[in-house]
Order: structure tokens, then C-alpha cells, then sequence
């Protein structure tokens, strides 16, 4: 089987990455983000595999939500479908994309090229479920904290006064000095 011709690029998937758990536990967010790699990989004709960027922006652009988008690199991570190999951030005054390797992909640097590691591969079902359960209960454990004595919360619905907790019984910074 041939590529499809003049179709502004491809990508291909075998049977077993289809099949696999690893493939089938994703998320849309992680979906999103695989979706748009690919089509990086696709731009660059396979050829930059390893340093496939992607900003915040491009991303939202391309339909993920700004606060669903470091989950769902971390769901891939773990999923064994893409490794971060060189992470962005802010260096100095300026922003650096983080930059990406598709673990089903090989790579291809000058006239060295690696085939694909699949990582994916060494992902079961059973850890994937124990990965979900430890990210649930560490986001309940987020959601659902209490705010240190002090500190300025966002205001009621309706209202626009923020409220400043004060909890009953113990000494804040105002009581400890009278």
C-alpha cells in the first residue's frame, strides 16, 4: 500500500497501537493533543519526530482547553504514547514551547534515525486504572481543601465583595499581637 498522494502529508497506526489499551484509554484532551503532534509530524514530513513543538496557544487554538492542557501531556506521558523531551516554560524574558516525541514514531536527526521505542507497549489496563484512581482522588483532595485563615476568596455569585476567611477559636496575626 501505497501513501495517499498529494494529500498534504500522512500518518499511519498499526493494528496493535489501535488495539491497545494504551491507545484506547484516552482521553479527548489527550486525543486533542496526540491529533495535533501528528499533524506537526505530518508539517515537517517526518522528519522532526523528538523536536515536535507545541505552544499553550496553538493548542487552545486547536480546540484543547488551557486548564485540561498539562493533564492531558500527562496523560499521554503515562499512557506511553509521547515523551516530553524538552520541557517549555519561561526562560528569561522569553517563552519556550515545550517539544515532543511520538513513542510510535522513529526519529531522524541528520542522517541518523531510531526506530520507534512504543512505549506504549509496556502500558496495561490495570495500570492505567490505578493511574486514573491516584489522579481522582488527588484532584478531590484540590477541589475540595480548605483555604489558609487569611486568605482573600474569589466573591460570591452576586456579589462582588471578596470575603476574607476567619476561622473561630484560633489566633490570627491580628489577635496574637493585642
Amino acid at each position: 500500500m501505497s501513501p495517499p498522494a498529494d494529500q498534504g502529508g500522512w500518518c499511519w497506526h498499526t493494528a496493535e497501537l489501535l488495539a491497545s489499551p494504551a491507545w484506547r484509554a484516552q482521553s479527548i484532551h489527550c486525543r486533542k493533543l496526540i491529533d495535533f503532534l501528528e499533524l506537526e509530524h505530518c508539517h515537517h514530513s517526518g522528519q522532526e519526530n523528538g523536536r515536535l513543538k507545541a505552544t499553550y496557544n496553538q493548542l487552545v487554538g486547536y480546540g484543547l482547553s488551557r486548564k485540561r492542557i498539562r493533564g492531558a501531556i500527562e496523560e499521554a506521558e503515562h499512557l506511553g504514547l509521547l515523551v516530553v523531551t524538552t520541557p517549555g516554560g519561561r526562560r528569561g524574558l522569553t517563552n519556550q514551547a515545550s517539544r515532543y516525541r511520538l513513542t510510535y514514531y522513529g526519529t531522524v536527526q541528520g542522517h541518523d534515525s531510531s526506530r520507534p521505542t512504543d512505549d506504549w507497549r509496556h502500558v496495561k489496563e490495570k495500570t492505567i486504572l490505578l493511574w486514573r484512581r491516584a489522579g481522582q482522588s488527588f484532584s478531590a483532595k484540590i477541589k475540595n481543601r480548605v483555604p489558609p485563615v487569611g486568605t482573600t476568596v474569589v466573591p460570591p455569585v452576586g456579589t462582588t465583595k471578596p470575603t476574607t476567611l476567619k476561622l473561630v477559636g484560633t489566633k490570627t496575626a491580628e489577635n496574637r499581637q493585642s
